[in-house]
């Protein structure tokens, strides 16, 4: 953590060097997020039937963001998104009653969620002689708080996932400014994820990779008066 710290620190100094006053940009943000699931159990006693997948399921993302501290080198965006990561399909979970049964419970659930997300990150642009500043990247922690899960009673019975819980992950992307559009090309990871559940002496865990292609528009630029 001391070391991120630092960084971010040689990063704000170091645009103090390019400083020149720039206006603090807010607008809305809106793309596709292609997430993947890894899967963690801790022996045989859970076992279900989907594999872990790499970025195959399409969700949204929409939200709305806030620059500070702008320089020509430097900003912090604060934002909030609502985001919709996994797949629909409900899927089966075989729970073995014990170690030595030779029966399987079987419950389903499905891996799509639904979220409001908050994310504080810092920005940092290329400076190029005698060029517009169009590059930047960006990375920082994301905060996600899930509201809902899909759900289906023609399948039962289901395993339920509880609602309105915290998670936190990270994310780093980069990105290309023209006037008042962006267009980002971000990979998230969830530390939580979704859920967890125990069976017996069986424990599993799910955690979301994603990658999202999100385009930007800042209104303040857009209806700024000539």
């Amino acid at each position: 953590m001391t070391r991120v710290i630092n960084i971010l620190l040689v990063l704000f100094l170091t645009s103090a060097v390019f400083y020149s006053q720039e206006e603090n940009k807010f607008g809305i943000k809106a793309g596709l997020v292609f997430s993947g699931m890894t899967k963690f159990n801790n022996d045989d006693v859970i076992k279900m039937t989907d594999e872990p997948s790499f970025f195959s399921f399409v969700g949204m993302d929409f939200g709305f963001y806030r620059q500070w501290f702008t320089t020509r080198a430097f900003s912090l965006s604060t934002e909030v998104h609502y985001n919709v990561k996994g797949e629909k399909n409900i899927n089966l979970i075989a729970l073995e009653p014990g170690s030595s049964g030779a029966t399987f419970e079987r419950k389903y659930l499905s891996n799509r969620f639904h979220y409001i997300s908050f994310f504080l990150l810092p920005r940092y642009k290329f400076i190029r002689s005698g060029a517009g500043d169009n590059f930047y990247f960006f990375g920082g922690p994301s905060f996600d708080f899930l509201i809902s899960n899909y759900y289906s009673v023609d399948n039962e019975p289901n395993l339920q996932v509880k609602n309105f819980g915290f998670g936190y992950g990270a994310e780093i992307g980069f990105g290309v400014e023209f006037m008042a559009v962006t267009c980002e090309f971000i990979y998230n990871h969830s530390f939580t994820g979704p859920y967890t559940f125990s069976y017996g002496s069986g424990k599993s865990r799910r955690e979301y990779n994603s990658l999202e292609f999100i385009a930007g528009v800042a209104l303040n630029s857009l209806f700024k008066k000539k």
